[in-house]
């Protein structure tokens, strides 16, 4: 059995998005001196679904990402091709949370939330659909 590690998920989702070409990949909201085009990877919502004598062997996953530039075509863009790279992972985009511009930065901002479930005794992401 493994145990589920958020930090090394949280890298994994890093290193997938970072193979999208000219896309900086950060962890926390752009400002207006950042490097655009980017995206914004949040810290994962866990939530054990099974336990056996208290570990947990099932874990859903959410995360969320969010894609910044200069115009909304290409964030979404973006978005689709990091939804083919996630898909390595079985991340599984579940739908759009964010479709906004953003006055601060002057820049356009789209993204939604990934889903997957890690089962703790194959040491594997499963799909959710």
């Amino acid at each position: 059995m493994t145990e589920f590690d958020t930090g090394q998920f949280t890298k994994w989702v890093v290193e997938k998005l970072n193979q999208v070409d000219d896309l900086e990949v950060v962890l926390s909201n752009p400002s207006g001196d950042s490097i655009f085009p980017c995206a914004v990877v949040s810290t994962p919502l866990i939530r054990i679904q099974k336990t056996e004598n208290g570990t947990p062997i099932e874990i859903a996953i959410q995360i969320s990402v969010d894609y910044w530039a200069n115009t909304k075509y290409s964030c979404m863009s973006l978005s689709d091709s990091g939804n083919v790279e996630l898909r390595e992972l079985n991340l599984t985009r579940t739908n759009t949370t964010i479709d906004t511009y953003d006055d601060m930065v002057k820049k356009y901002r789209y993204g939604g939330n990934y889903e997957t479930k890690y089962n703790a005794l194959t040491g594997a992401f499963d799909n959710i659909r």
